[in-house]
Formats: C-alpha cells, sequence, structure tokens
C-alpha cells in the first residue's frame, strides 16, 4: 500500500473518529430536523390565505396577515381582527429587540 493511500484512510478514520465522537458525547450540536409540518388556510381558521409576518414567543406562533392577526397556540389557531379591536386589519409584526 503507498504512502499517500495509507495517509488518506488515516485521516478519514479520525476525522469519522472525532465525529462520532462529538456527537456520542453531546459536544457536536446538529441542526433539528423536522419531519412533520402542518399548514394553515382561511379554512382553518386564519384571517387571510396571505401571511405577512410570523413572530415566535415561546410556544405561541403569531401571524400577521392582510385581515387581522392569527395566534397558533396549545394545537388551536385563533384570530384577531378589527370587530375584536384591531385599528386595523392589515398588520406587520416587527422585533423590538
Amino acid at each position: 500500500m503507498s504512502e499517500r493511500r495509507w495517509f488518506k484512510r488515516i485521516f478519514s478514520f479520525i476525522v469519522v473518529s472525532i465525529v462520532a465522537l462529538g456527537a456520542i458525547s453531546g459536544t457536536e450540536s446538529l441542526p433539528p430536523v423536522y419531519t412533520h409540518g402542518e399548514s394553515f388556510h382561511k379554512k382553518d381558521g386564519l384571517p387571510a390565505d396571505k401571511i405577512y409576518s410570523i413572530a415566535v414567543d415561546g410556544d405561541r406562533i403569531w401571524a400577521g396577515t392582510e385581515n387581522g392577526l392569527a395566534l397558533y397556540e396549545d394545537g388551536k389557531l385563533s384570530s384577531l381582527g378589527v370587530k375584536d379591536g384591531l385599528v386595523y386589519p392589515m398588520l406587520r409584526l416587527r422585533d423590538s429587540s
């Protein structure tokens, strides 16, 4: 076996070992993998099908639409509009931090 081939095998083994040990020890932070998603539409309770902004607040998800504000919390979708006290029907959410 040539020196170059031997070096490649050793290097590959070291890299794989480091990655495996890091994953096992918890030091390697991998991004989450989402295998399930849901989509919501006006027929499901959104004020409108077009969403202009989304904000995540802990376990709550807020969506600003052209006809009001939607809140997804505890598996339920609710909405707020002008009839509920909003001054304008169209909302865009901004990060205040």
